[in-house]
């Protein structure tokens, strides 16, 4: 059974609405799938797939919360809520998909060191 762990990658915010500061209405959001697979390093293979989400609009201050008081927990509530269920569903099995691909053929990370060489020219041309 996989599991998700969602993460919260950026905010985008009104700088000012309603008499408010910074109000939030768009998050960047990732969800990484960890298989109980584990590859060749003996680590469990991810998937992951990002994507934003426009939020429901707080326009009162009662139920508004100060943008340095967010939680990542708080705003994947509020972007799982303004998704719903079947796009969750739809996200989980896009990851689960990848996975799948990815432990049936035994996919293999080569990290490669590359070697970067800038060319300085050292004469300078002029105008005369």
């Amino acid at each position: 059974m996989n599991e998700y762990e969602w993460k919260c990658e950026g905010l985008e915010c009104y700088p000012e609405k309603n008499g408010l500061v910074n109000v939030v209405f768009k998050a960047d959001w990732k969800v990484i799938g960890i298989s109980e697979t584990l590859n060749e390093e003996s680590e469990n293979i991810t998937a992951s797939l990002s994507g934003f989400q426009v939020l429901e609009e707080i326009t009162d201050a009662e139920n508004f919360k100060e943008f340095d008081q967010l939680t990542n927990e708080e705003v994947i509530g509020w972007v799982k809520s303004a998704m719903g269920e079947s796009k969750i569903g739809r996200i989980k099995a896009n990851i689960d998909k990848q996975l799948n691909i990815l432990t049936e053929v035994k996919v293999k990370t080569i990290k490669l060191k590359l070697v970067v060489k800038t060319i300085v020219d050292d004469e300078i041309e002029q105008d005369v």
